[in-house]
Formats: C-alpha cells, sequence, structure tokens
C-alpha cells in the first residue's frame, strides 16, 4: 500500500498541516462538550492498561483520584503524592502522580497523543513532579499499550506530516529550516559550549573520587572517536554532510590540520558555524556550504573521507539508497571511509515509528 505523502499534493497537504496547528492552538479555548465525553474515556481506557508501576491520576476539575496499575496503600499513596517515593534507580517499579489542571488535556492527548501530552505540560494543563518516572511507566508497559495513540491522534499526525513527510530536494530545505533556524540562541541555552547537538559518549565507569565528568568532555570524546575512526590525517579532504554548529570540523582541524567540506541545508547554523570556525582560526581549512548532499557535484578529486554525525534520521527511509548512493559516489574508492552515527530502535517499533512525525 503506498504511503500517504505519495497520494497527497503539496497544494492540499501543506493546508492541512496548517489546520491541523490552528485546530491544537484553539484546544485550551474552546469548550468541548459532547466530545469530552469520547475523548476521557478513550485516554483512560489507555490508562487502564497499565499493569507494571502505578499511576495515580488526579483529575481536579472532576474532583476524583484515580489509580492505575499495581495497587498500593494509603500511606504509599501519601508518599506518592508529595513526591518522596519515586525511585531514580533505572530498574525501579516506576509510580508517579499526575495531576490534571484543566480538562483542555483530555482533547489534547486524545487528539495529539505525546505532542498534546508535552503542550498540556508547557501550558500548566497538567502537573507531574517526576516527569522521568512518567515516562519510565510508559516505557516499562509499552507491550500492553502499544504506542499510546488514539484513532484521531494518528489521524492528526498523518494529516500534520502529509507535508513534510516526504523529504526531497524542495520538502528537505523546510523541514530542516523549521527545527535549526528557530534561534541559536535557544539551542546554545542547552547544549555545551562545544554547541554539538547529538548524543555524547560518557565514561562507563567513571571514578566516584574524580570530578563529576561534564557534557562538553563528554561530546569531545564522541568527536574524538569519529575522527579517530575515521583514520583522518592532515593530508586528508573530508566531507561532513550536517554541520551543525561546526564542533566536528573544528575539532577535526584542530587535532589533525586536515580540511573539511561541511554540508548543511540551515541559514542559521551556517552563520554560527562560520563564526566560530573564524574564531577558532580555521577559516582557510574549512568550507561551510549551503547545500543539500544530492546537489553535490562529484568532485574531480574524491573525498578521503565522510563523516555524518545524527544527519541519517533526516533522510527518510525511502531516500536511503540514494543517500548511500551519493556516499558512494563522493567518496574515494581507494582507501576512504565513511564514518556515521545515528539513532536506531528495536525492529518491532520501526513499522509504528515510520508512520508518524519525528
Amino acid at each position: 500500500m503506498p504511503k500517504l505523502p505519495s497520494l497527497v499534493p503539496a497544494a492540499v497537504a501543506q493546508p492541512l498541516s496548517r489546520g491541523t496547528e490552528l485546530v491544537r492552538g484553539a484546544v485550551g479555548s474552546l469548550t468541548w462538550g459532547p466530545a469530552l465525553s469520547v475523548a476521557k474515556p478513550a485516554i483512560l481506557s489507555v490508562f487502564s492498561r497499565i499493569e507494571r508501576g502505578t499511576l495515580l491520576l488526579v483529575d481536579e476539575p472532576a474532583e476524583l483520584r484515580q489509580v492505575f496499575g499495581q495497587k498500593l496503600g494509603a500511606k504509599y499513596n501519601e508518599n506518592l503524592a508529595n513526591g518522596e517515593s519515586v525511585s531514580r534507580r533505572a530498574d525501579a517499579i516506576p509510580r508517579v502522580e499526575l495531576v490534571v489542571k484543566s480538562e483542555a488535556f483530555w482533547m489534547r492527548l486524545f487528539l495529539f497523543a505525546d505532542m498534546g501530552f508535552a503542550e498540556s505540560y508547557m501550558l500548566g494543563e497538567i502537573e507531574c513532579k517526576d516527569l522521568t518516572a512518567f515516562f519510565q511507566l510508559f516505557i516499562v508497559n509499552r507491550e500492553e499499550m502499544g504506542n499510546g495513540t488514539t484513532w484521531f491522534s494518528s489521524l492528526s499526525t498523518a494529516i500534520s506530516s502529509l507535508a513534510r513527510t516526504t523529504n526531497t530536494l524542495s520538502n528537505a530545505l523546510l523541514n530542516i529550516s523549521a527545527h535549526y533556524d528557530i534561534s541559536n540562541d535557544m539551542f546554545a541555552a542547552f547544549l555545551s559550549p562545544d554547541m554539538t547537538y547529538s548524543c555524547p559518549i560518557w565514561k562507563t565507569h567513571p571514578d566516584p573520587s574524580e570530578p563529576e565528568e561534564t557534557l562538553e568532555h563528554a561530546q569531545i570524546t564522541k568527536l574524538h572517536r569519529f575522527i579517530d575512526g575515521a583514520r583522518i590525517k592532515p593530508s586528508d579532504h573530508v566531507l561532513e554532510i550536517g554541520t551543525g554548529w561546526g564542533s566536528f570540523a573544528i575539532e577535526a582541524v584542530k587535532k589533525t590540520g586536515c580540511r573539511v567540506t561541511s554540508l548543511t541545508l540551515s541559514k542559521e547554523q551556517k552563520a554560527l558555524a562560520e563564526e566560530r570556525i573564524e574564531a577558532a582560526g580555521f577559516s582557510d581549512r574549512i568550507d561551510v556550504r549551503l547545500t543539500d548532499y544530492r546537489a553535490l557535484e562529484t568532485p574531480e578529486t574524491p573525498f578521503d573521507k565522510i563523516v555524518s554525525i545524527e544527519m541519517l534520521e533526516a533522510v527518510g527511509q525511502e531516500f536511503l539508497g540514494t543517500y548511500f548512493a551519493c556516499i558512494d559516489r563522493l567518496l574515494k574508492k581507494d582507501g576512504g571511509i565513511a564514518v556515521f552515527q545515528c539513532i536506531t530502535m528495536p525492529e518491532g517499533r520501526h513499522e509504528a515509528y515510520s508512520k508518524g512525525e519525528e
């Protein structure tokens, strides 16, 4: 069966996506009446599938308290409500309290699933003292609860992703811009000073007597893993697909003296990356281009090494063949090395995930 995006033209898909955003924005200001009588029981039926751990639900508008999952004693419930008894151990059984402050929460969750939950949390429609435990609760019950979506939330996801799911040359620029061009300052607020926006490599068995490892140190460890893994030499010309804010290119030149051509589709990232490269004194060694990897011409001398750090997720499964064909076209045939970092998941989750919107 063909995917929805291949059946719906952009002229239709884009208005549908905007319509979904308008509904999202209006949820909190509407009185849903009969719709709430459908949404709330549907969500509660999902909660009722919890078998491991405990969810204490406090529904303030309805003045109700409900317990889902493993039942607890009165004293434990009191401690849970005070946020005192949730263990941080990875193997602990999660027990958590969720307080519903507004009935708009039920509609958001019903219509938009995880995105609706996030928006309700940001808007103060729900309160949860331990989000980590809340998410752990759903992880340990994922087999019983499926992916936690309703029919309507699945439909909403399909509609909102129609215009952006297919990663064509034109859509790729829109997709990247929508995510990365919002504000460099926003990303700087939670990234380490090196501005690396991908998974770090932490020490597996840190010495308790040593200072706590910083995020920046763990990120530099990861970047060095790529530099060493690609066996980058001073004479190498390296292609980086996915510039980010320039951390890999800067570190690679700093450590080896190589040359780097780095590709990005984000104007904001390119501007800041070039500022950071100039500040590091490597403008003559690093060339940042606002170019899609598919549009890069085959060079007379292929690249010695290619590095791509958590960019593969943005390719789209229907374009993976094209992606690796480009790697083959751009990489030196004799002695060329390509190194990738990407996020993986259990095979059993792939089909449901591939139909959604990240």
